[in-house]
Order: structure tokens, then sequence, then C-alpha cells
């Protein structure tokens, strides 16, 4: 069986600090996304635009880019703007007003001049990527059947041996454990050079902020809402909790290596 890369997509909000940018194809044009949540991006036939699809609509309704692609490299990890219209490239200058944006992007500059292909600096922010697949499945490798059952029904036995209940729901989640996870994949918080790969700053930006995020099993495969699940990254004993509680580092073996340890909560 081919091994798969997990990815973790995260809700997190666009507002006032983070919407403006310019573009200049040869004229400066300035330009806003729509305020609101969004994950990063989407998978294939999403009703609703995320990040980088609503990003690429924004920037198309400039006539002289209109066949600009925004897309998300799912081996780097990393943002591509490619600017375009009638069939060829446009050089295009780009200026991150609002630099907040940018950096989300995972572009260290607040200006990009004279190309009409970006890639960017870093891999983009709202993403989790481990650099290991899974070292303990939870259930399955599969969206449909990676999270468990969990009964909420209380059962009570008097002691005459009568058994009383009170029927509760059917919860979903699952524990899931990475092992020897290298330190900038675990604990390494954001630096000058935004650096947003890291699980504890992913859990400063999503679970701490009370948003959902999306576990891709197969983060090569995201064709449709089938290929992921929705869930919330918690703690063991329930709520977000501690960042330590949550990591551990193997000192003895495979170089001091990190694991990473939590829950997902389907949102129901």
């Amino acid at each position: 069986m081919a091994v798969t890369y997990e990815a973790y997509l995260g809700k997190f909000a666009i507002a006032a600090t983070n919407k403006d940018f310019t573009v200049d194809p040869g004229a400066t044009t300035a330009l806003a996304l729509t305020t609101g949540d969004y994950y990063p991006y989407g998978h294939t036939g999403e009703a609703t635009d995320q990040l980088l699809e609503h990003l690429q609509a924004v920037i198309r309704t400039v006539a002289a880019i209109d066949e600009t692609t925004v897309t998300y490299d799912t081996t780097s990890g990393k943002v591509t703007m490619a600017f375009a219209a009638g069939g060829s490239p446009v050089s295009t200058d780009v200026t991150w007003d609002d630099a907040a944006l940018g950096q989300l992007l995972g572009y260290n500059s607040s200006t990009l001049t004279s190309d009409d292909t970006y890639i960017a600096d870093q891999p983009m922010r709202y993403v989790w990527r481990p650099t290991y697949p899974l070292s303990e499945f939870p259930v399955s490798t599969t969206a449909a059947q990676m999270l468990a059952e969990r009964s909420t029904t209380r059962l009570v036995r008097a002691a005459s041996g009568a058994v009383f209940n009170q029927v509760g729901d059917l919860l979903y989640d699952a524990a899931f454990r990475y092992s020897t996870l290298p330190e900038a994949n675990t604990i390494t918080l954001e630096s000058s050079d935004q650096v947003w790969g890291s699980f504890r700053q992913f859990m400063i930006d999503v679970p701490h902020a009370g948003k959902p995020c999306r576990l891709l099993p197969d983060r090569d495969t995201y064709g449709a809402a089938t290929d992921y699940v929705q869930g919330f990254v918690a703690a063991l004993e329930g709520g977000v909790g501690s960042i330590a509680d949550r990591i551990d580092r193997v000192k003895e073996q495979w170089q001091g290596g990190w694991d990473v340890e939590f829950e997902l909560w389907k949102d129901a």
C-alpha cells in the first residue's frame, strides 16, 4: 500500500487588517478580499470559494490579467500566482498593502515586481503538513472511516439487577499520534521569515482561535467533500489545553525527534 501524508487546513478570518493589495500589469488597481472566514484552499467544485480561489477570482476582475491562476503546491506547501491574459503571461507588480495578507500566503516581501509568476518564499500559514505520516492510525486511513463512534448513552444498574438507560447521541472522534517529527515541524514559532509550518504555530492560529480544520488523510487527494474530515483539534482530556501536553521529545532515539498527540472531534 502506498504511503500517504496528511494535511490539516485551518479555518481563519480575513478582516480589515489582511485584505488589501494592489496589482499593476501596466496600470495600478487596488483590490480587496471579502472579509469572512476561509479555509486556505478548497476542493474541486466547491460551491463557496476558499481563500486561494477567492484571491484568484478577485484578481481576475482586472481585464488585463483575467486568466491569472492562484494555486497551492501540495509537495512544497507553497502558493504560486501566475498572471496571464489572452493565453499569455503578463508581467505584473504586486503590493501587499496589508502586509499580513502577503505573509499568510508565504511571501516575505511586501512588493513583488517585474515578473509574471511568483512562488511564495514560505509554506502557507494555517496549514499543518506533518513531515511523516501518522505513526498510529485511529480507525482507518480513509476520511469516511477515520473517526470512531463515541456513544453518550448512560446505563445504570440497580441493586435488583434492573438496568435503566438514558439514550444519548453518537459523537465522532479519534486520537492521532505522530512520531519523531523535526523541530521545525513541531515547535518552531513565527520568525522574521514567517515560518508557519509547526504544530505549535497551528495550535495558536486555529484551535486557540476556536476554529475548526479540515483533515486530508491524503493531502494529494482533495477533489470532493468526501476527501476530508472536518473537526476541532482538541486535548485528550477536552478543550485545547497546553501545547506542552501535546508534544514530547524523543531524546534517546532518532536524533531527538518530536512526538505530537491530540484528538480530533468531528464538527457536527
